[in-house]
């Protein structure tokens, strides 16, 4: 016996063997679909399947969904007639469904269940297709429908009855016009015409199908991958953690099913999404979170948590499709766990998006801006109903990773950190005409380690020049001439994150613990909480809120499934008062790590209306970063310095980088000492981009 499992071994890679080498190519992606879909991995501990869209239904579930499942294929919790754009009930029938078709063909699936499952799944498609449900919302006939049913179709394969096959390739599949549309919306529609094309046999749709998904891997300035490896979807818009992760599934996915295949992605195509990925998602989650800035209008409850879990999934999936660069999408999924060491460090900014990300070892930190060129958000499908000031120069920071653990419902949505705001006279709802800040001068400047932004805000009654320098474990906050009119008060929000430790306020020669609302800080040396100092750099008039707040989740978005109840959650906001009727108002504080060691010598340079500049570091290791709002020069420590337009200017001992927030320059004069040189500036995609000048130093 024992003699003979070589041989038996032997012949079953020979017909295994056979068999690969009978299919067709439509053959050969339907199986690799399938293999896609249902292997299975372990992360943290979990059972996951790889494809991050599948329904991970549990044994429970599926017993719970066959005990509730009627006689004619529905389920009595679902309301077939709503008329929701958004979270649409019915849409439930289709996501059930092929959740029991994935756990039925699961390996570690009894028999009996599998039977079960199999045939309460074609109960319930046997009722939709009775009714044929149509959504006002356009996307879900046109795409999210034919998807999951695309799905349903293709892992029943042989399952499959003719009369299914037959209303799910030519009804509800064809309802996808492969070609149409733009960005990720484009994507989906062709991604679903290679499943009708799987399940049609047709290699002709399927050439064209798979030709529009790789079309879309391309970087331009219209909608999809930018210059900066940003994302934008409805306009110049980021869409990391929209769009752009459903660019990221899909990409992964078929990147995956088509290999070896006559359609498989090209060399070329590959470098774009791994650049994607790499230098795009990579940079935005935090310690298993997403940036808030990055999840875009979708900010629903554990929404930075789940889309991080989407992206590790990804990541997961590249390591099939790109295996080369297995190791880089691993380092994703392994610093993207609770309490993993951080290994990407640096600063990155996307200047296609008015956005930032400096990471350190352990922490991280985030800036949002908007401009007349970059939409700041949007609320579609009634979501991100109160976010129109998320982009007003909104600064994020992470340790743990939990700092904004579901804290939207109970947010006072004015107090955005990082903005400054007439208190009673923005709104913070939106209108259609006003997705963009009136600014045209905003824009950072990095070296890939330090960073310089700036942000001539404009919203309504208030005038701020605001800047931001980034050195290390410390960011420097700079603000002036800050102008209003009328008696509403005019602040600017330092944090507004969950409570997750006591104040500690150093006043006079001693610390001592504050809690409660509207506490006045007078005369705060610094403010601790959950790790991390805010450090006023001149006299401010600092005022703290730590107490409970309560919300609900109707502020933040209207579906059928948002939670009715109210929230209650423990909050820090912490804020400088300007008073009201502000002329020339001014602001400048520092946060990093309470547990930093060598804090580095800081200087203010200059914080004024032409020019705001900040030294950090030791002697002879000093980065200087500063922005000229007008030509001109100035003294910067030790060093003259003259430029001929407005721009940032970021320089050390060794390199200085310039960059032109108004992205209108052809060139820029710049004097360092007694030299000086005439730098070309980046047109087009590029324009905005930082620019190293050499033989200045």
């Amino acid at each position: 016996m024992t003699a003979m499992k070589p041989i038996l071994t032997s012949l079953l890679l020979l017909t295994a063997a056979v068999r690969l080498a009978a299919e067709t190519p439509v053959e050969q992606v339907a199986r690799q679909f399938r293999e896609y879909c249902l292997r299975e991995s372990t992360d943290r501990g979990e059972r996951l399947l790889d494809d991050v869209e599948l329904p991970k239904t549990s044994p429970e579930q599926a017993h719970r969904l066959l005990g509730k499942l009627r006689d004619d294929g529905s389920w009595p919790d679902l309301d077939y007639l709503s008329t929701a754009r958004s979270d649409w009930p019915p849409c439930n029938q289709l996501t059930r469904t092929l959740g029991l078709v994935v756990f039925a063909l699961r390996p570690e699936t009894s028999a009996s269940d599998r039977t079960n499952c199999l045939a309460a799944s074609h109960r319930a498609l046997a009722y939709w297709r009775r009714h044929d449900f149509q959504c006002a919302n356009w996307w879900y006939n046109q795409i999210g429908v034919p998807k999951i049913l695309g799905d349903v179709a293709l892992l029943l394969g042989d399952d499959l009855s003719p009369d299914e096959r037959n209303y799910i390739a030519g009804t509800v599949l064809a309802r996808s016009k492969v070609g149409s549309m733009t960005g990720q919306n484009r994507i989906w529609l062709a991604a679903n015409g290679v499943m009708r094309a799987v399940l049609t046999g047709d290699e002709t749709l399927m050439n064209q199908a798979a030709e529009v998904i790789q079309d879309e891997l391309r970087v331009g300035t219209g909608e999809g991958i930018q210059p900066d490896w940003s994302f934008h979807q409805h306009g110049p818009q980021q869409q990391f953690g929209n769009y752009g992760m459903a660019c990221a599934v899909e990409m992964s996915r078929w990147a995956t099913v088509l290999r070896g295949t006559p359609w498989a992605f090209s060399s070329d195509k590959m470098n774009i999404l791994r650049g994607f990925l790499l230098n795009g998602e990579n940079w935005v989650c935090w310690q298993g979170m997403m940036d808030v800035s990055a999840c875009g209008r979708q900010l629903f409850p554990h929404s930075p948590w789940s889309k991080a879990g989407v992206m590790r999934g990804v990541m997961r999936a590249m390591t099939k499709a790109d295996a080369s660069h297995a190791g880089d999408y691993l380092a994703f999924v392994a610093r993207n766990q609770t309490g993993a060491i951080n290994d990407l460090v640096g600063n990155r900014y996307f200047w296609r998006s008015d956005y930032l990300i400096h990471r350190r070892p352990g922490w991280m930190m985030s800036l949002k801006m908007s401009s007349q060129g970059v939409v700041g958000g949007e609320t579609v499908n009634s979501e991100n109903l109160s976010g129109h000031l998320l982009a007003d120069g909104a600064m994020y920071f992470y340790r743990t990773g939990h700092e904004y653990d579901d804290i939207f419902p109970v947010w006072d949505w004015h107090l955005i950190p990082g903005i400054t705001i007439c208190l009673g006279k923005e709104s913070v709802h939106w209108s259609k005409e006003d997705r963009k800040t009136a600014a045209t001068f905003v824009g950072g400047v990095s070296d890939g380690t330090n960073a310089c932004a700036a942000m001539d805000f404009q919203r309504d009654s208030v005038r701020a020049r605001k800047s931001w320098f980034f050195t290390g474990d410390i960011v420097v906050c700079l603000g002036s001439g800050i102008c209003s009119t009328g008696d509403q008060r005019v602040v600017t929000i330092i944090n507004q994150c969950l409570l997750q430790s006591p104040v500690i306020v150093w006043r006079g020669d001693q610390r001592e613990p504050v809690n409660g609302s509207n506490r006045d800080l007078a005369g705060a040396k610094w403010v601790e909480q959950d790790g991390l100092r805010y450090t006023p750099l001149e006299p401010e008039q600092l005022w703290l809120d730590a107490d409970r707040q309560t919300g609900n989740w109707n502020q933040v978005f209207t579906t059928p499934t948002t939670p009715k109840t109210d929230i209650s959650k423990d909050v820090f906001t912490l804020w400088i008062e300007h008073g009201t009727n502000v002329n020339n108002g001014h602001y400048a504080y520092s946060v990093a790590p309470a547990d930093t060691i060598d804090r580095p010598a800081l200087e203010i340079l200059s914080n004024t209306r032409n020019l705001q500049a900040v030294s950090i570091g030791a002697d002879g290791h000093r980065s200087i970063g500063s922005v000229f709002w007008k030509a001109g020069s100035a003294n910067l420590d030790g060093r003259e310095v003259k430029v001929d337009a407005p721009c940032l200017l970021l320089m050390d001992q060794a390199r200085v980088f310039v960059s032109d927030p108004t992205q209108k320059l052809a060139v820029l004069r710049v004097e360092i000492g007694h030299k000086s040189t005439t730098v070309s500036l980046p047109s087009g995609g590029d324009a905005g981009k930082s620019v190293e000048i050499s033989g200045l130093e």
